[in-house]
């Protein structure tokens, strides 16, 4: 969920009484990051905007035994921490958002939110303080812009120069797309369309497959016996580079087809290391910059650790049985099985 962002360091588990927090000493700060404050005033009010939302199944989360659970308290101080650092990077690289980055973070908190329920997810965020979720988006927003400033080259770039291990990875030499249709007739239909120019990405939106309606209907590379029927697999593995065919499946006919291995085929699969590779630059950056800080926590809230993991947070009182727990979130639905590929 958002409030234990992927820049959280810890949470933990147990109770903790919100009122409890407010006896903190007004004058402490909650953390100090190098020469920034994370004030204890900033941090009651975002924990009050979490335990005040109505939301039942939020509450049931982040509340135990009626309290506010520290995990909440320890996570959300994690999240302040972080987020001075993200600020310190945002602006050593010189980024900036726009509305449209914005409307994209607030899309993706409340995906967060929602566990593959959009209505759900739209209903915690309403429960929200209106201030409370604009900062959860701004700072979403900050952090994608972060975390693709390490992203440093294109797609096709990135292609030529991790050729040999994409080429490696599919060994079969051809990436597959599909779009399925309800009966013999309609595929044969599109099959026209396409012959006569249509886009394949565009048909591929009013597939059966919702799976892949949305992403133009691609497979990925053909695995030879990957295929969960004999049959289809060996349709696929005759499919030759640059041909459609018509394969039956159990759900209806799939109009496939067979393309080379090159930047434009394999994107999904690019961006996708891009990001992993991203990934790593970017939380090793952020942990350098975290241990060169040193933050320092309020015992009230926890207690700042420095080991060969890195910075973490204790629970007061040097409790660590549940160190690295997160709060559990609900999980997304599982998708049903592909009809081409059975998977």
């Amino acid at each position: 969920m958002t409030l234990l962002r992927r820049y959280s360091v810890i949470a933990i588990v147990g109770g903790l009484a919100l009122a409890g927090c407010s006896s903190a000493a007004s004058g402490a700060p909650a953390a100090r990051v190098g020469t920034t404050v994370v004030s204890t005033q900033d941090l009651q009010r975002q924990l009050r905007a979490i335990a005040e939302n109505p939301n039942q199944k939020l509450r049931d989360q982040v509340l135990k035994d009626g309290t506010l659970s520290p995990s909440v308290v320890v996570a959300q101080v994690s999240n302040d921490v972080n987020q001075v650092i993200l600020d310190e990077m945002f602006t050593a690289r010189k980024l900036s958002i726009t509305n449209a980055d914005r409307a994209r973070a607030r899309a993706e908190v409340l995906a967060q939110f929602a566990g593959g329920q959009p209505a759900e997810g739209q209903a915690i965020l309403d429960g929200f303080a209106t201030w409370f979720t604009d900062q959860l988006v701004e700072r979403q927003a900050i952090g994608d812009a972060v975390f693709n400033s390490f992203v440093t080259t294109d797609p096709t770039t990135y292609y030529q120069q991790h050729k040999a291990e994409f080429d490696q990875q599919c060994a079969s030499g051809k990436v597959l797309r599909y779009i399925l249709a309800p009966t013999q007739a309609q595929a044969e239909q599109l099959q026209r369309q396409l012959a006569a120019g249509a886009d394949f990405a565009t048909l591929a939106r009013q597939s059966l497959d919702t799976s892949t309606a949305q992403t133009g209907g691609e497979l990925g590379c053909y695995q030879p016996g990957a295929i969960a029927s004999a049959e289809i697999d060996t349709a696929l593995k005759n499919l030759v580079v640059g041909q459609r065919s018509i394969i039956p499946t159990a759900s209806g006919f799939a109009v496939v087809e067979a393309r080379p291995v090159n930047a434009e085929t394999l994107v999904g699969p690019v961006r996708q290391a891009q990001r992993q590779e991203a990934g790593k630059a970017f939380s090793d950056e952020l942990a350098a910059r975290l241990l060169a800080a040193r933050p320092e926590i309020n015992p009230r809230f926890g207690i700042a650790v420095f080991g060969p993991d890195g910075f973490s947070i204790d629970p007061p009182g040097g409790e660590t049985a549940d160190r690295i727990r997160t709060m559990p979130a609900t999980p997304a639905p599982t998708p049903n099985a592909n009809p081409l590929t059975g998977r």
